[in-house]
């Protein structure tokens, strides 16, 4: 009897709290809105014209996943992960497998990295991109099976585009006051 009614405190507890939470949700549902907003650009900036895909999206998440709450972070990589694999024709499970990992990484070393740098920004944002451009380097040697300069000369360029974009949405943030380093 005790059983069911810790179970039962248990739930009116979350309850309460998620009532008392309630501008937090809000907080939360204007992230999302953000991203999604973010992610539908991206969609509409790539062209059949552009040989590059310009991804504006990753910056962003990286820096709600170094930025905001373990929880909220993870839920807003897997929404981001959500919408780009509908929108991309990736293998399923391509950006959840790469939002995953830099989730991983970056809430298991956040506390460890002191975040006023602009360089430790800037490495965090490189690597992102080279991961991405990496994953995408590995799946296309598997479909083609062949490797040749122009492919290997692509792929590089596309790292270096990436993370010149990266860096153009990392100056625009901090120009506006949005990015704000975190104590640390």
């Amino acid at each position: 009897m005790s059983l069911i009614f810790n179970f039962l405190k248990s739930i009116t507890n979350f309850f309460v709290e998620l009532a008392h939470q309630k501008e937090s949700i809000n907080y939360g549902l204007k992230k999302g809105g953000i991203l999604t907003g973010v992610v539908v650009l991206q969609i509409l900036s790539s062209s059949p014209f552009l040989s590059f895909q310009v991804d504006i999206t990753t910056p962003l998440l990286i820096y709600f996943m170094i930025k905001e709450s373990e929880s909220l972070s993870f839920v807003l990589a897997m929404y981001g992960a959500l919408l780009l694999e509908g929108a991309y024709f990736f293998p399923f499970g391509f950006y959840f497998a790469s939002y995953s990992c830099f989730w991983l990484f970056l809430t298991s070393t956040r506390e460890y990295i002191r975040w006023q740098n602009a360089y430790t920004w800037l490495s965090f944002l490189f690597l992102s991109q080279a991961l991405l451009v990496s994953m995408e380097i590995l799946l296309s040697f598997i479909k083609l099976s062949v490797i040749s300069s122009e492919t290997i000369f692509y792929f590089a360029s596309s790292i270096f585009i990436r993370f010149i974009t990266s860096i153009i949405i990392f100056v625009l943030l901090s120009i506006r006051g949005i990015l704000v380093f975190p104590k640390g």
